[in-house]
Formats: C-alpha cells, sequence, structure tokens
C-alpha cells in the first residue's frame, strides 16, 4: 500500500499486488485428490515464505504445474456441498492467483481468484470464510486494475463475512478493514480511510503485539491517509515506526521496506527535506528493481516518485527521464483509462510546461483529465488538482 496523489506546493502527483487420459480415470481420480491437497498447502505456504523474503522467484518450480494439475482437476472433482477436493482446488487456484497478483500479471489473477471463488461459493455456499478470503483477493486485484466500485464491493462483501464469522475484532477482519481503507483512499474518502486504518491497527495490535509485520501495514497506510490529509509531522511518526517494524523483521532490502521508504520520502518532499526524501526514493527504487525486475508497478511508482523531487530540485531533464519510464511501463500493465497512468502523465505534463513545451503539456493534462473524470468521483481531489493545472498553463499560452 502506497499514498494516493496529495496536492504539494508544484502540483505534482505522487503515488504511494482436460479430462482424464482414456483407461487411465480411475487410477486418476484415487491419486489425485491427496496430490491436490498436498500441491494447494506447498503452493500457499511458498507465497507465505515470499511474502517473508520477498524472493518472488521461489515460486518458479511450482509455476508451470499448479494451473496444469487445477486444470486437469476441476471436471474431476466439481464443486458440491462440503467437497474437500474442491477446497483444495479453490485454494490453489487462489494461490497462484496470489503469486501473479504479487509479480504484477494482474488480468490472470483475476481470472484465478474469480474461479476459486465460483467453487468455493459452490462447495461452500455465499457466507463461507474461504468465499471471504476469495473475494477479499478479487476486491485487491480490481483495486490494481483501478476498478475502484468493483474493488469495495468485493471488500465490503469480505467484511461482512468475516464479521459475522469470526466477530468484530478478529485479524481476519482487520486485513479486509485495511484493503477497504486503501480503495477508500483512492476515492478520496479520507474520513473514512482513516477510520479504517485506525479500526485495522487496533485490531492488530491487541491480537498480534505491536511489532507484528501486520502492524507496520496497518501503521503505514495510517501514515499515507494523514500525509494526504496535511498532517505532516503524524504521518513522519508512522512511516518511521513502519519502517522500524518491517527492517527488524524482513531486513533493510524487502519490498514492505521499499513501500515504508517510499511513502516517508513523500512525507519529507513535502516538509521540504529534498535530499532526505530523493534519498529513499533511490533506495525503494533499488530494492524493488531487485525484488521484481525493471518493469513492475512498484518500481514506476518509485521511479514516478523520483521524477517528483528530481522536478522540485530543478533537475527537469532527469524529472522528465522518469516520468517517461513511469509512464512506459504503466502504459504496458494497464488500461489506457487507469487512474495510475493519469497521475504520471499529469506530472509528464508539468515538466513539459517547464520546459516552454505549452501544447506537449495541455495534452497530457487534458488526457489526464479525462481519465480521472472517467475514473474517479467527481468531487476527487485529482481532478481539481489537474483542472488547476490546466489553468495555469493555458495562462502562459
Amino acid at each position: 500500500p502506497h499514498p494516493s496523489p496529495q496536492p504539494p506546493p508544484l502540483s505534482r502527483l505522487r503515488e504511494r499486488g482436460g479430462g482424464a487420459a482414456e483407461g487411465g480415470g480411475g487410477g486418476v481420480r484415487a491419486l489425485l485428490p491427496p496430490f491436490l491437497s498436498a500441491l494447494a498447502s506447498l503452493a500457499d505456504e511458498t507465497n507465505r515464505e515470499i511474502d517473508r523474503t520477498g524472493h518472488y522467484t521461489l515460486f518458479a518450480p511450482l509455476l508451470p504445474h499448479l494451473r496444469a494439475v487445477a486444470e486437469r482437476a476441476e471436471p474431476l472433482f466439481p464443486a458440491r456441498p462440503g467437497s474437500e477436493p474442491a477446497a483444495d482446488l479453490a485454494l490453489l487456484w487462489n494461490s497462484l492467483g496470489y503469486h501473479l497478483h504479487d509479480v504484477a500479471a494482474y488480468a490472470e489473477a483475476r481470472a484465478c481468484y474469480e474461479r476459486a471463488l465460483r467453487i468455493d461459493e459452490a462447495a461452500f455456499g455465499p457466507d463461507h470464510p474461504n468465499v471471504a478470503r476469495d473475494v477479499n483477493n478479487l476486491g485487491r486485484v480490481l483495486r490494481a486494475l483501478g476498478d475502484l466500485a468493483g474493488a469495495k464491493a468485493c471488500l465490503e462483501r469480505a467484511l461482512r463475512i468475516d464479521e459475522a464469522t469470526f466477530g468484530p475484532d478478529h485479524p481476519n477482519v482487520a486485513t479486509a478493514v485495511n484493503n477497504l481503507g486503501g480503495v477508500l483512499q483512492d476515492l478520496g474518502d479520507l474520513a473514512g480511510a482513516k477510520a479504517c486504518c485506525e479500526r485495522a491497527l487496533g485490531i492488530w495490535e491487541r491480537a498480534l503485539g505491536l511489532e507484528h509485520p501486520h502492524v507496520a501495514i496497518a501503521v503505514n497506510n495510517l501514515g499515507s491517509v494523514l500525509w494526504a490529509l496535511g498532517d505532516l509531522a503524524g504521518a513522519k511518526a508512522c512511516l518511521e515506526r513502519a519502517l522500524r517494524i518491517d527492517e527488524a523483521a524482513f531486513g533493510p532490502d524487502h519490498p514492505h521496506v521499499a513501500t515504508a521508504v517510499n511513502n516517508l520520502g513523500s512525507v519529507l518532499e513535502d516538509m521540504g527535506d529534498l535530499a532526505g526524501a530523493k534519498a529513499c526514493y533511490e533506495r525503494a527504487l533499488r530494492i524493488d528493481e531487485a525484488a521484481f525486475g525493471p518493469d513492475h508497478p512498484e518500481v514506476a511508482r518509485d521511479v514516478n516518485n523520483l521524477g517528483s523531487v528530481l522536478w522540485a530540485l530543478g533537475d527537469l531533464a532527469g524529472a522528465k527521464a522518469c516520468f517517461e519510464r513511469a509512464l512506459r511501463i504503466k502504459e504496458a500493465l494497464y488500461d489506457p483509462h487507469h487512474p495510475s497512468i493519469a497521475t504520471t502523465i499529469n506530472n509528464l505534463g508539468l515538466v513539459l510546461q517547464d520546459l516552454g513545451d505549452l501544447a506537449g503539456a495541455k495534452a497530457c493534462l487534458e488526457r489526464a483529465l479525462r481519465i480521472f473524470r472517467q475514473r474517479l468521483p467527481p468531487d476527487h481531489p485529482h481532478i481539481r488538482i489537474v483542472e488547476e493545472n490546466l489553468r495555469r498553463v493555458a495562462l502562459h499560452e
């Protein structure tokens, strides 16, 4: 999770995932359920280890086999109420989707989560905790794809199921509340986002202790909301706490550390500590490039934000190169109307304005405004930012 953009002094936007062979069906049916169960558990455990270590290549040996096994098993073990093979099959699809989400294969992840959800609904009904898990993960990937309304509906459903199943103070409830808070922040509902972050933080602190990595997630997200609300001191304290927890839990080079460092950089930039902000963004970028490669959305986020501070430092050529790189990554990953694309296009437009290319600046800002108006609520602050940036360009034409 990372901050959604907020109007800084120069109106930059910064950013804060076949049937059995003939004659062999009986043997396959007898052998496949225990193998399916073991493989589903291994995939789930591998994702947990990746979360702990940040080593995404650990999933590579499993990847060729998971989809093949799931595709073969699905027609052999149709979902029926209480079916144990169906539960394992859904976990297999869910685990595959989780990894694909991590490596930014969002459309494939969505398809996996939707298959898991169909199986779990058929096997357990619409209000089972497994369904909440699938809907939560589907909501996360819809958010990554820019479908904020769809994400919100999924996460609200997951929250309803988990509250009914576990009560209001269970860690599963905190997960749904935390994720819902991120979507509310993206939608511009900062008060709702803050309430979600504070609730998730309280649950996790009571259940897991003050130094648990889940606590760092909630503290990071609360810091992001406080930053967007203009409480820079409160945001800085939260993000420094999240960073301390993550470095203690994961070491200095984990992607979770990069998230906290990136967000701290945004706060330092708004506080006027441009050298500190630049160091944060460069550190986050080194970590994320090492973890994900050069073309991941986390890398695009870091590069976008590095461009912001380079612009503030007067390095217009460096800023332009950063925004163009971030835009290339995002356009390869997302549909053309994704709000994250609009964020970087806005920033590129402002650099073009400062470089004297008013026509290019106007074209960028008009494109960013069209995207934001299409995807965000009409009173969202991003829309006001870009409208004001367009007015500034018009004054110089």
